[in-house]
């Protein structure tokens, strides 16, 4: 339990979180006091996005650092391969599976711990996940990589292929200029306490592709 509490004081000064982190930062329409100033337009997150103040632009991308369980739990929380079954992949295809197990003797009792690699497909769309039960862990379970190409396959509060821009902005801020939809096509989240990030691409205004990106 103390080591927890030291792991979380951590996080929350390193990366200057939030007291509450939702799990999904969507349907909830407070707006935050933070403002992103881009080349003279303002952009106001809603609060549950929980900004953490950093963005970086690189050609025609806004990568936005958010500690919103969001970038986790895009499709609600899952936490292992049986997890899978019972959510919106229950008809996918797992193309590989790999799971490991070790007890873990540096805690007090020792406690098996495992960790599962799973890749699943649904025509074009693929993606990989990974699961563990590690006791001072803050998540259990994340995208690591993929990639979504039709609107068959719906993210939380109905982001799929083929929204339009302004829908998919209200989803995560209060205010996002419509100047700014030609000067990026493509949105991207990072996590601010893992390697995970997500890439939004749009084409004539429209969600054409959406990305599961690890970190370098």
């Amino acid at each position: 339990m103390k080591n927890n509490i030291v792991f979380i004081y951590f996080l929350i000064i390193t990366f200057s979180l939030s007291p509450t982190v939702c799990i999904s930062c969507l349907g909830q329409n407070e707006m935050s006091t933070d403002t992103i100033n881009i080349e003279g337009f303002k952009i106001i997150p809603l609060k549950a996005f929980d900004y953490n103040g950093n963005l970086v632009i690189k050609e025609d991308t806004l990568f936005l650092v958010t500690c919103c369980n969001f970038v986790f739990y895009p499709f609600g929380k899952l936490t292992n391969k049986n997890s899978l079954k019972k959510s919106v992949f229950k008809n996918w295809t797992i193309k590989k599976y790999k799971r490991e197990s070790f007890k873990n003797t540096n805690l007090a009792p020792p406690v098996w711990e495992f960790f599962e690699y799973v890749q699943v497909t649904f025509g074009k769309n693929r993606l990989s996940f990974f699961f563990d039960n590690d006791p001072e862990a803050s998540t259990h379970g994340y995208i690591s990589k993929g990639e979504i190409w039709d609107n068959k396959v719906e993210l939380l509060q109905h982001i799929k292929v083929g929204m339009d821009i302004n829908t998919f902005c209200s989803k995560f801020f209060v205010n996002y200029p419509p100047e700014l939809h030609k000067r990026f096509s493509v949105i991207s989240f990072i996590s601010c306490i893992s390697d995970i990030t997500q890439h939004f691409t749009f084409k004539n205004e429209k969600l054409s592709n959406i990305k599961f990106i690890p970190q370098p």
